[in-house]
């Protein structure tokens, strides 16, 4: 511990000082960042970011506020209290009712999606609340 008194910073003096060189963590080597851990550039500022820094922030830039895309387990977590989200109609799957086709089929693209997202639907609909009051939140995922 450094302690100065106000004379001597006022008139100066000298003092010898021993600093202990911090040690470095074997795991991230000094970088506050795990090991393996890849950057990931920020698309609107193009700084570079961690992705623990980009997921402690709740997928906000750390330079300029830029809100990365979030999944609706995502948007739930921040939007109702912990353990009280209920997921109604959890069950039901999108479906191709009118045979869309195109240069891929819309069976096709909802498998795709499906399989990306592990969800069966774009929409999450359920039962939460926050403080004192319910909500009925249906965030949608636009993957």
């Amino acid at each position: 511990e450094l302690t100065v008194e106000l004379r001597d910073a006022v008139l100066g003096s000298e003092r010898e000082i021993t600093v202990q060189k911090p040690v470095r963590c074997t795991d991230c080597k000094g970088t506050g960042v795990k090991a393996g851990s890849q950057p990931r550039q920020c698309p609107d500022c193009k700084g570079m970011l961690f992705k623990k820094e980009v997921e402690d922030r709740k997928k906000v830039c750390t330079e300029c506020q830029y809100h990365f895309t979030i999944t609706p387990t995502e948007r739930l977590d921040l939007m109702v209290d912990a353990g009280t989200f209920q997921e109604l109609w959890a069950d039901l799957e999108s479906v191709d009712a009118l045979k869309f086709e195109g240069d891929v089929s819309y069976k096709k693209k909802l498998a795709a999606a499906q399989k990306e997202t592990g969800q069966k639907d774009a929409c999450v609909a359920g039962g939460g609340g926050f403080g004192s009051t319910q909500a009925l939140p249906q965030p949608l995922s636009w993957r």
